[in-house]
């Protein structure tokens, strides 16, 4: 059986759900989107090896940091 290729943007929209602070269960975006709950948590790993922390400033003396995807 061939894979499905989802396109760049669907996938760009689906890691930013995925991604912390707010990152949605991924069950229930497998249900919206039909998309495999397997592939969902594959994508979901990625992109949790992929956010590099960065401190860009100190807010009250506690360090702010961001996250980058890609």
């Amino acid at each position: 059986m061939p894979r499905k290729v989802y396109s760049k943007k669907l996938k760009k929209s689906i890691f930013k759900r995925l991604a912390p602070p707010n990152a949605e269960k991924v069950p229930d975006i497998a249900r919206e989107t039909n998309i495999p709950v397997n592939t969902l948590y594959t994508w979901r790993s990625k992109v949790l090896k992929s956010i590099q922390p960065a401190i860009k400033k100190q807010v009250n003396g506690l360090p702010v940091i961001s996250f980058r995807l890609f």
